[in-house]
C-alpha cells in the first residue's frame, strides 16, 4: 500500500506549475469546419510525489465559464497510469487508465463515457498529453468511432507563461540576456486567445513581455 515514488510518478512532475492554454475544438453538429476556440489557465501541483493534481479555469468552446479538476498518478500494482477528471459543465466523473509511449513523451489516458450521439450509448475516449518541451505541452482529446478509428475533437496548446510574465511583478528578474525567451513571449502574446485569457485573469495588468 505504501512506498516511494517511482520513475513513472517522476514523469508527471514536469507538468507541475502554472500554465496558460488556448484550445480549439470542432464546431456544432452539421458545422464541423466552424472551429470553436477557448482559453484559460491550468495549475498543476504534486501530492506527495505520487499524484499530479490539476485545477483549470477558463471558458467553454463557444462561450461560458468552465472549471475543471484532474488527478493523474501511477499504480504499480496495475502497471499503468490512473486518474480522474471532473468539470463544472457536467455531472459525470471520467476515470482514466493510461500508458506512456516508448519515447517518454506522450501519455495517453483512456476513459469511457456517453457518446456524442446522445442515444445513451457509450464510447471510448482518449485524452493525450504530448510534451513538446519544458515550456509547452499539447492536450488532445479524441473519441473512438464504431469502426475503431479515432476522431480528434479538441486540441489545447498549454504554455508555461505565468512564471515568465505575471510572476515577475512580484519577483523581478531581467530576461534581456535571453533573447530566445523574449521572442517566445512575443509569439505567444500575439495570439488573440492568450490576450483574451489575460484580460479575464489579470484585467488591467499590462503584459510583462520584455
Amino acid at each position: 500500500m505504501f512506498g516511494e515514488p517511482q520513475k513513472e510518478h517522476g514523469w508527471l512532475q514536469q507538468l507541475v506549475g502554472d500554465w496558460t492554454y488556448t484550445a480549439e475544438c470542432d464546431g456544432p453538429p452539421g458545422q464541423p469546419d466552424q472551429k470553436m476556440k477557448s482559453s484559460g489557465t491550468q495549475t498543476y501541483s504534486s501530492l506527495g510525489g505520487f499524484w499530479l493534481v490539476g485545477e483549470g479555469e477558463g471558458e467553454m468552446p463557444g462561450g461560458g465559464p468552465a472549471s475543471t479538476r484532474l488527478t493523474i498518478g501511477y499504480d504499480p500494482a496495475k502497471g499503468h497510469y490512473v486518474g480522474s477528471w471532473v468539470g463544472s459543465m457536467m455531472p459525470m466523473m471520467w476515470i482514466y487508465e493510461g500508458e506512456l509511449d516508448a519515447a517518454g513523451k506522450v501519455l495517453t489516458l483512456k476513459s469511457v463515457g456517453p457518446s456524442f450521439s446522445g442515444d445513451g450509448t457509450m464510447a471510448t475516449y482518449h485524452d493525450v498529453v504530448d510534451v513538446v518541451d519544458a515550456d509547452t505541452h499539447i492536450f488532445h482529446s479524441r473519441v473512438q468511432n464504431p469502426d475503431g478509428s479515432m476522431t480528434e475533437f479538441t486540441t489545447a496548446d498549454i504554455m508555461a507563461l505565468f512564471s515568465l510574465t505575471t510572476m515577475r511583478y512580484f519577483l523581478p528578474f531581467d530576461l534581456s540576456p535571453y533573447p530566445a525567451i523574449l521572442a517566445y513571449l512575443q509569439r505567444i502574446a500575439a495570439r488573440p486567445a492568450y490576450r483574451r485569457a489575460m484580460e479575464k485573469g489579470d484585467p488591467g495588468m499590462p503584459l510583462l513581455l520584455t
